[in-house]
């Protein structure tokens, strides 16, 4: 990663953590479509559940890009969070022998492993663009700070 001036970090929004935040949301939308245009039985509660989480998902990663794209260090991490909640989803819905629908056997091998490759991509996306972020902030922070002091 090329090092970036702090003082140009004042006036460049961060376009890195943004565009991870959106292709994000993209890749979680491509797995919501595979996932439930291949189903092959009738939904129960924890489908209905999973799409309410998807769509819970989907704007808090949107007000997750816009806060990440000013440098918010506390939304780095929060995406972070967000990130691996997503790698947990995988265990708890898609491939969960506990969660009442038996998705690993119910949908087309290929949209399955689009899913699963897509739910992963997610998981890297923000865990890097929450790097990104927290990296750039806390240099963008001890900047200004640095300016107060000289005041």
């Amino acid at each position: 990663m090329k090092k970036s001036n702090p003082e140009i970090l004042r006036y460049r929004n961060n376009k890195f953590g943004f565009n991870a935040c959106i292709i994000a949301i993209i890749l979680q939308c491509i797995a919501f479509i595979f996932v439930y245009d291949s189903l092959t039985f009738t939904p129960k509660f924890n489908t209905g559940l999973d799409i309410v989480i998807n769509i819970i998902f989907l704007l808090f990663v949107f007000l997750a890009s816009e806060k990440v794209k000013t440098y918010k260090v506390m939304w780095g991490y929060i995406i972070i969070g967000i990130g691996l909640v997503n790698l947990v989803r995988i265990y708890t819905y898609l491939y969960s022998p506990f969660s009442g629908e038996d998705l690993v056997n119910n949908i087309k091998e290929s949209s399955f492993i689009i899913s699963l490759v897509s739910y992963c991509l997610v998981a890297v996306s923000l865990t890097l663009g929450g790097i990104v972020t927290i990296l750039r902030g806390n240099r963008l922070n001890e900047f200004l700070k640095s300016i107060e002091k000289e005041d």
